[in-house]
């Protein structure tokens, strides 16, 4: 009887750690306004734009049209942070988003990481096909 009674305590238990992170998540994208599972992706894109305020005031972004007539534009903050623009052709209004310094440095270091894998034969060499840069760590 004790054994039932605690195995039912334990799946209650069990159920309500798995609720309420989706609670939670379902919480702040409803305040963000964003979709279920985005509202890190959001609250990491305001905090940018906060931080990054007073570089979007004073410089305006660089555009350019690529060959299909879409405008891509960018802006680097001396945060190092990069602020993309992009408008297709069929769209009056563009759509933005920062790219964090911080994702880049993230990057760059997964890239050593894959570098010294393949130098140590634990990475096939043909994973770089196509990108000599990487290959190279240039």
């Amino acid at each position: 009887m004790i054994v039932k009674k605690l195995s039912a305590v334990v799946a209650i238990m069990l159920l309500i750690a798995g609720i309420v992170p989706t609670a939670m998540e379902a919480y702040k994208s409803f305040n963000l306004n964003v979709e279920f599972g985005s509202s890190n992706i959001a609250n990491e894109q305001k905090m940018l734009w906060i931080k990054n305020f007073d570089c979007t005031s004073n410089n305006n972004l660089q555009y350019i049209q690529n060959e299909h007539l879409h405008t891509v534009g960018s802006l680097v903050c001396p945060s190092g942070d990069i602020l993309i623009s992009g408008r297709s052709k069929k769209s009056p209004y563009p759509v933005m988003q920062w790219v964090s310094f911080r994702v880049l440095l993230d990057a760059e270091n997964r890239r050593d990481t894959l570098a010294k894998g393949m130098a140590s034969g634990s990475i096939p060499s043909n994973l770089y096909e196509g990108y000599p840069e990487m290959r190279t760590g240039k």
